[in-house]
């Protein structure tokens, strides 16, 4: 994989520093310009194109949600941050990951690993070699790129896959597919139901709507699914 340039918009001097050394050590990172305001770091990027940002969201100058409600064209974002509360705000924007501080170099490592595969996705799809799996479907194999899957609905012995086009019935289990599909894009969040975490377009309590329909989340599944999207 080709380096990714990598901005910081941070204005603490020592968290700029601390995350300056941890990108040192990442070989398919490298540094293209350090910010202490968002809206100097806006100004600069224009088209920001294929970039990966590590983003302050307090901040007295520009803040880090002016940042992202500005962004047209959005790159790869990594919220780092030492309130929690700004978890879900973060979700709503489709950011990539969540550091709450003070963390540690695995775990800021956990997450640019989890922005390097959504990037070596995104460039297969590009080229027409679509991540997909294999589900039998009336005496068939029938191949279903992950792209196009809005979520899972068990029916006893049986999935239903909801896509953007159609529905496919298969003789399977959800532990079948949690071994199958990558657990950073889907996520199961009820007994009947997994969903695919980009395709979900708005969050309530106890329920995300996912291509129009309104999917609960199970109780015992809710503190996994928050875990997921706050990355703690």
């Amino acid at each position: 994989m080709n380096q990714i340039k990598v901005i910081i918009i941070e204005d603490e001097p020592l968290a700029r520093m601390k995350l300056a050394a941890f990108v040192e050590r990442i070989p398919e990172l490298v540094l293209e310009a350090t910010f202490s305001d968002g809206k100097s770091a806006l100004d600069y990027l224009g088209d920001a194109g294929e970039r990966l940002i590590f983003l302050d969201i307090q901040m007295e100058r520009f803040s880090g949600l002016q940042f992202l409600e500005a962004l047209v064209n959005r790159p790869k974002i990594i919220i780092t941050t030492a309130y929690e509360q700004y978890a879900l705000k973060g979700f709503e924007y489709q950011v990539s990951d969540y550091l709450l501080k003070p963390y540690a170099f695995e775990r800021f490592q956990q997450g640019v690993r989890k922005v390097l595969r959504e990037i070596e996705l995104e460039r297969l799809q590009s080229r027409n070699e679509q991540a997909y799996i294999l589900v039998k479907a009336e005496y068939k194999m029938e191949k279903l790129p992950l792209q196009d899957i809005l979520f899972i609905e068990g029916m006893k012995d049986y999935l239903r896959f909801h896509l953007e086009t159609h529905k496919v019935m298969t003789l399977s289990s959800f532990t079948s597919m949690e071994q199958q599909l990558p657990s950073d894009q889907f996520l199961r969040i009820h007994k009947s139901y997994m969903v695919s975490l980009s395709k979900i377009t708005s969050l309530e309590k106890d329920a995300v709507i996912v291509g129009g329909h309104r999917i609960p989340i199970g109780k015992s599944y809710r503190d996994q699914f928050l875990q997921q999207l706050n990355k703690k």
